[in-house]
């Protein structure tokens, strides 16, 4: 199923639009949702999952830059 609730609105410029596919794979074929609530709830699942990824990521790289500060 594609409908575009994980369009181009969840990735950014640097974002590895392959890498969110497979993760949106492994979490529908994990919860298998069935009905539209579910579907809705899946793809706010698989979405804050990627944004927490990154966010996670980014939290790295300022510790990283903070470190070669010092």
């Amino acid at each position: 199923m594609k409908h575009g609730l994980l369009s181009q609105a969840v990735l950014l410029p640097d974002d590895n639009e392959d890498e969110l596919l497979r993760l949106r794979k492994r979490y529908r074929e994990e919860l298998r949702p069935s009905g539209e609530l579910e579907e809705l709830l899946t793809e706010k699942i698989i979405t804050a999952a990627w944004r927490l990824r990154r966010v996670l990521t980014v939290e790295v790289d300022v510790f990283q830059v903070e470190r070669h500060d010092i």
